[in-house]
């Protein structure tokens, strides 16, 4: 059972058209850090860490730990709940969704939302910020289906994604406010 609110997580940087990997319904501009710390995780038992090394690469040299809200089996997640991602103390991603197995084991399938965050400090306090968000389809961990992707400067897509990247024609919203119908070819705009 999730007892947290949705923000999400996930980072991809293909400049100003990865950033438009979305393409769902959402709540426009409006995602915040989720307000659950490791400690708080840690001290639960409705979540259980992740070790399965094909679901999460390679968790030590990454400095990485990853939590599951819902039942975990030999270290992967199974079912529908809430995957955290820390490094330190800091929330790096965040996905709200459906687990199944594929081809390399546990991935993100099906309707979900992730949002990937960054720390700053600000005089001389440690902030969290999100970088991006997606909501919509998933297909074994790529953002593939239609979805809504938003980032922090305010570029927001609404579309059809294929392996990560817009795909088809897709609404583009642009930070200054202005929006375009623009038709992308596997995350390039088509002129």
């Amino acid at each position: 059972m999730i007892k947290a609110k949705v923000s999400n997580l996930s980072a991809t940087a293909v400049l100003l058209i990865s950033l438009a990997v979305t393409g769902c319904q959402t709540t426009e501009n409006s995602f915040e850090p989720p307000d659950t710390s490791l400690r708080m995780i840690q001290s639960t038992a409705d979540y259980c860490q992740i070790t399965d090394s094909n679901f999460a690469i390679d968790l030590d040299y990454l400095e990485l730990s990853v939590w599951w809200s819902d039942k975990c089996e030999d270290g992967s997640p199974k079912g529908s709940g809430r995957l955290i991602i820390f490094k330190g103390d800091a929330i790096v991603e965040e996905y709200v969704g459906k687990m199944e197995k594929g081809p390399v084991g546990m991935a993100r399938h099906g309707q979900g939302v992730i949002t990937h965050y960054f720390r700053e400090t600000i005089m001389g306090e440690s902030k969290q910020f999100p970088r991006w968000r997606y909501e919509g389809e998933f297909l074994f961990n790529e953002r593939t289906g239609n979805g809504f992707y938003t980032n922090e400067t305010g570029l927001r897509i609404k579309g059809s994604f294929k392996d990560g990247k817009p795909n088809g024609v897709c609404a583009v919203t642009f930070p200054n406010g202005t929006s375009k119908n623009i038709e992308f070819d596997e995350g390039k705009p088509i002129q």
